[in-house]
């Protein structure tokens, strides 16, 4: 069952001229067709009026695929089957929020946006990896006055609360900080 279709002027043109009773006929068998994929019982010049308009309606009704917003049980049941943890109701929170639109045009296949969602995750989990090992190993130490290491993390922290470990410098410190937003 569809909810709109596509109504070309030629289909007026070629009504246009018949008798309004037949015309009427004709309007409610395109949109019986069109919309509820009935077949119309049809004869005479109505008959071959409808099978001339049929050929432009089967021709629209393949081409346009109308975009269909999904439940969150939907998308759940979708991201069940592939196994990527994403929300169904996060995913069309995020998207009734903006209005089913992908950028600047209006979605037309939820699942490939899932698919999307699914990659952009996998991509965002592998660079906190990347950066939490990072963090770990860019790690710098200095030695402090009783000769242990003291990590940069542990004297920004000190410096921070206003405990500034000492060391046989005098107190300074060059500390290599990396800023990971």
């Amino acid at each position: 069952m569809k909810n709109n279709l596509i109504f070309h002027r030629s289909y007026y043109e070629e009504i246009k001229e018949l008798e309004l009773l037949m015309q009427a006929e004709i309007y409610n068998a395109i949109a019986e067709y069109a919309l509820n994929g009935k077949e119309p019982t049809l004869s005479g010049q109505a008959k071959c009026v409808f099978d001339l308009i049929r050929i432009q309606l089967d021709d629209d009704l393949k081409v346009r695929k109308i975009f269909r917003t999904p439940t969150p049980a939907e998308v759940q049941n979708y991201c069940n089957e592939r196994k990527n943890n994403i929300s169904g109701s996060e995913f069309c929170d995020f998207y009734e929020s903006k209005g089913w639109v992908v950028g600047k045009s209006k979605m037309k296949d939820w699942k490939a946006a899932v698919r999307t969602w699914e990659k952009n995750r996998q991509t965002n989990e592998q660079s906190n990896k990347n950066h939490n090992s990072r963090a770990t190993t860019n790690t710098r130490y200095t030695t402090g006055s009783n000769g242990g290491k003291i990590s940069s993390r542990t004297i920004l922290a000190k410096q921070h609360s206003g405990t500034t470990p000492q060391n046989s410098d005098g107190g300074n410190f060059t500390v290599d900080a990396e800023i990971i937003k």
